[in-house]
């Protein structure tokens, strides 16, 4: 009961010395002299105690002053005490706006690599739930955005993961890596990522850049806003106009930088020479349908296919294969390329939907609905892709299937 009320205590002169700073434009030096809990990201995945949650030493801006980020400090509470202080602190009751859609143009394996790290951040932290994904995806985008972070997906997502007590979300730096979530796990936190980075956004959690789960109660919640609950997590954003959506005005960096944590479960962190040649010009995902922007998310598909694709039982060069749902087009020679690896010659066929052959030769209903052939034959100067122009609209009327081009 002591330390109850000592942290109501605490909280207390932390709203009202916050508060007075917000008022006076010092909220900034605020950080620099208290030693205020910080971002502090807590792991959902799997059962642990408040114990268990390591905290985040202060961090540094470049220009060596204090960053916006604050540092965590104080005692864990047990669980049920961090609730009830939780529960104490109501949602604001100003409206939430909802945060402008943010898509993601650049390379194949720069995009790719945004993608596996969010969803890595999304599954480890939220678990397999879409709802929670959304959240904790809505928050990285949001910091990336904002110049008080890194300004790459990945950097944001691994900011701090070098130091075991320095991590921004802890599944970065605490072993939870080393374990294997299921395949069909990966793929629909892979498929809420790719939404993300297409322009979907939650806007229940708006412009949140903090959030924390509700079994432990950092002392830094006092000095944010906070502005929702999703399932065990609690949102916040700051005060005054570093919380406000004007400040959420900065571009990504262009280049994702390879996560060797990652390695072991995404292909897209492996160390490969070619990696970088594969990506070509500028490119980006795209929603499926009319998801209207701030609309709200479009619901991921749990059936979507990896993105790892396996050669046909009778031939090792040739790929029959199913396309991901909401997979832009532009990046169907990205995924042909991936799946070929080096193979002096390949063939790389798909379509859309889960019906298609398996071997060849395809016949001549199947080749009219296919949505995307590649080839790599060593006495071409470079691989050929064609797309269905019925379903993909090409610059050029000989980047379609032959059948179309000719017409």
């Amino acid at each position: 009961m002591a330390e109850i009320e000592i942290s109501k205590a605490v909280k207390s002169v932390a709203i009202s010395g916050v508060a007075a700073l917000v008022a006076s434009g010092l909220l900034v030096t605020l950080y620099s002299l208290l030693a205020l809990p910080g971002s502090g990201m807590a792991l959902s995945f799997g059962n642990r105690s408040a114990q268990d949650v390591p905290f985040a030493s202060p961090l540094q801006t470049d220009a060596g002053r204090p960053s916006l980020v604050m540092p965590t400090s104080g005692a864990p509470l047990a669980r049920e005490q961090a609730r009830k202080l939780n529960a104490a602190i109501p949602i604001a009751s100003e409206a939430t706006p909802a945060p402008e859609p943010f898509v993601l143009k650049s390379s194949a394996p720069d995009l790719w690599r945004a993608v596996d790290c969010l969803a890595a951040a999304a599954l480890f932290e939220a678990g397999d739930t879409e709802v929670g994904q959304r959240a904790v995806i809505q928050v990285v985008i949001n910091r990336l955005k904002h110049p008080a972070f890194p300004n790459t997906i990945c950097a944001v997502v691994f900011q701090g993961s070098d130091r075991s007590t320095g991590c921004q979300f802890t599944f970065t730096c605490d072993g939870a890596l080393n374990r294997t979530p299921s395949k069909a796990a990966i793929q629909r936190a892979r498929a809420v990522a790719m939404q993300a980075l297409a322009g979907a956004v939650d806007p229940t959690v708006g412009y949140a850049t903090h959030y924390h789960t509700d079994w432990v109660s950092p002392y830094w919640s006092a000095s944010l806003l906070k502005i929702a609950a999703v399932q065990t997590h609690l949102f916040f954003r700051w005060n005054g106009t570093s919380g406000q959506p004007a400040a959420f005005n900065r571009a990504h960096a262009g280049h994702e930088p390879n996560q060797a944590k990652l390695s072991r479960l995404f292909e897209s962190h492996k160390a490969m020479p070619d990696d970088e040649k594969q990506g070509g010009g500028e490119t980006a995902l795209t929603l499926p349908g009319n998801h209207g922007g701030k609309s709200g998310v479009v619901a991921a598909s749990a059936s979507a296919s990896p993105l790892r694709f396996e050669p046909t039982a009778r031939n090792a060069n040739v790929f029959m294969v199913s396309l991901p749902e909401g997979l832009s087009p532009d990046l169907y020679p990205a995924a042909a390329s991936k799946a070929c690896g080096n193979r002096q010659r390949c063939i790389f066929m798909a379509w859309k939907g889960a019906k298609h052959p398996t071997q060849l030769p395809a016949s001549t209903s199947d080749l009219q609905t296919m949505s995307f052939h590649y080839l790599v034959d060593p006495s071409a100067d470079k691989p050929r892709a064609r797309w269905n122009c019925a379903e993909a609209q090409r610059p050029d009327r000989d980047q379609c299937l032959s059948h179309q081009s000719r017409g």
